[in-house]
């Protein structure tokens, strides 16, 4: 299958191969195995993995160091609606790449006068069961954007500016970003060049979701 995809888009080989998730019916062993096929062939330079829990990373990456096929990137869900602990990936040189930075929209506020009535927010796919990992409850997730709309007018800073800058501040080394126009992605590259949140505005975010957490 890699050899006719190579075909179809006629380049020789693939610079970075992810997997998406991993298959709970497979060994991890059998699929870094796999890729490390990939990678003798030649047809795969370099080897990460997606949406893993910590366990799951941590084993890919001894099996990769035995196999001689290292992990060095992990796709993570990573925005202020979902916090990830990327800071204990960062020290064992894994490059950290963050999807999903406005929630689908749901950080640039566009939803809070519309929230309950089946918007993306009232549904937010991220973080679907109480028992996941993450888990925003819908009122919290509420307050929590409400409350980050003061802190970035208070800033002067549009809310996609914050969310992604507030990542820029984080341990981490790509954000993957989407937009539907091209002015919503003009307007993410100005949030991006502008760098990351100043110390005081950091502080401020911090102190929104943590005022949401305790009170939940």
């Amino acid at each position: 299958q890699c050899e006719g995809s190579l075909r179809r888009l006629r380049v020789e080989h693939i610079d970075l191969y992810q997997t998406h998730n991993w298959d709970a019916t497979v060994l991890i062993d059998e699929t870094m195995q796999a890729l490390a096929d990939l990678a003798t062939a030649g047809w795969v330079q370099q080897v990460g993995v997606s949406n893993v829990s910590y366990g799951q990373w941590f084993e890919g990456l001894t099996s990769g160091a035995r196999m001689k096929v290292p992990i060095v990137t992990v796709q993570c869900l990573l925005n202020l609606l979902a916090p990830f602990r990327a800071d204990m990936m960062a020290p064992r040189a894994t490059s950290v790449l963050a999807y999903s930075p406005l929630a689908g929209g749901v950080l640039t506020g566009k939803y809070l006068e519309r929230w309950g009535d089946g918007t993306r927010a009232d549904e937010f796919r991220h973080c679907p069961e109480p028992s996941a990992p993450g888990f925003i409850p819908r009122l919290s997730g509420y307050l929590l954007v409400d409350g980050l709309r003061s802190v970035a007018r208070e800033a002067d800073l549009t809310m996609t500016a914050l969310a992604l800058r507030w990542l820029l501040s984080q341990p981490i080394h790509g954000i993957i970003l989407g937009a539907r126009t091209v002015a919503q992605l003009e307007e993410q590259f100005e949030a991006l060049d502008a760098g990351p949140l100043p110390i005081e505005v950091l502080a401020r975010v911090d102190a929104v979701r943590e005022g949401v957490a305790c009170a939940f």
